[in-house]
């Protein structure tokens, strides 16, 4: 596969994944934000909350200036590079490619909500007793789905070459 359709791969999974994590928080603000906590099946919660930090609202005090250096300008460095290096490299295969592609739809999903509101829309809560995780969203899970493909991805490297 060339450098432009491995661009158009990575751009169009990422756009695609961005409207779901972006629609998924406009239905949350208009349907959870202000309202109890909704649980399904004993396990999954859907409650609206505003994140401030970074996962686990790690620097949710930090001043200002530090939260936009570490939750906003480099994160953007790093998805661009990240591009930059999978786009460029013919070395990496489609699943590396989709990883990448999700990483960085996430990633833009949590820092569209940093710009535009100063915090991330977080909704989504998985748990049992006292067992959970911390309250995240669509864009969270595409972070981790991509992380997982870009960590798998060189073991299935034969399988599917880009």
């Amino acid at each position: 596969m060339d450098k432009s359709r491995r661009l158009m791969f990575v751009l169009l999974l990422a756009l695609f994944t961005l409207a779901i994590d972006q629609a998924s928080k406009i239905w949350a603000t208009a349907h959870l934000a202000n309202q109890p906590p909704h649980t399904y099946a004993a396990v999954l919660t859907l409650t609206y909350s505003r994140n401030y930090g970074g996962w686990g609202s790690l620097g949710a005090h930090w001043s200002p200036w530090a939260r936009t250096a570490f939750f906003l300008v480099l994160p953007s460095l790093f998805l661009l590079g990240l591009v930059g290096h999978t786009v460029t490299n013919s070395k990496v295969n489609r699943w590396e490619l989709g990883g990448a592609a999700m990483l960085v739809a996430g990633g833009a999903g949590n820092l569209i909500d940093r710009a535009r509101f100063g915090y991330v829309q977080d909704f989504l809560y998985l748990g049992y007793g006292p067992i959970g995780t911390n309250i995240f969203n669509v864009a969270d899970m595409s972070i981790l789905v991509g992380i997982g493909l870009l960590l798998l991805g060189p073991y299935w490297k034969g399988k599917s070459t880009a």
